[in-house]
């Protein structure tokens, strides 16, 4: 990190009131950009909570894939740091996270092939019903 710059790190639990708590500290500690390592699934209450709670100029959720660090140096910490260092460089680019609306109508969208996929195959039954002698 360049000198001058403040790399201070806490840990948080990943409960959404403590996620609160940590968007809060960031924020009281004048971060104005946060970015992190996508995580399927497990990377979006952290994502919201930042959003919601924290008052950033940007959040990026960022592919793990194009954030890799140095091998030998995989510690939480290490890779906090090295996150800063691409996010200052402006080296990150974010994920597409979609907004409500579009998650929702795609959410829709799954649920339906789903259950064409599975009426096409004849599924539709409960499997209890297989099991009748």
């Amino acid at each position: 990190m360049p000198s001058g710059v403040d790399h201070g790190q806490c840990t948080y639990k990943t409960f959404y009131g403590v996620l609160k708590e940590a968007a809060r500290w960031l924020t009281s500690m004048q971060v104005s950009h946060v970015a992190m390592e996508a995580t399927g699934i497990y990377s979006m209450p952290v994502y919201h909570a930042m959003i919601k709670h924290g008052q950033f100029e940007q959040v990026l959720v960022c592919n793990p894939a194009h954030v890799k660090n140095t091998p030998g140096r995989k510690t939480d910490h290490a890779d906090a740091e090295w996150l800063a260092q691409l996010l200052e460089c402006g080296l990150l680019n974010a994920h597409f996270i979609p907004s409500a609306e579009v998650k929702a109508a795609r959410d829709v969208l799954r649920y339906r092939t789903k259950e064409q996929l599975v009426d096409g195959l004849g599924m539709g039954e409960p499997l209890s019903g297989l099991f009748v002698g």
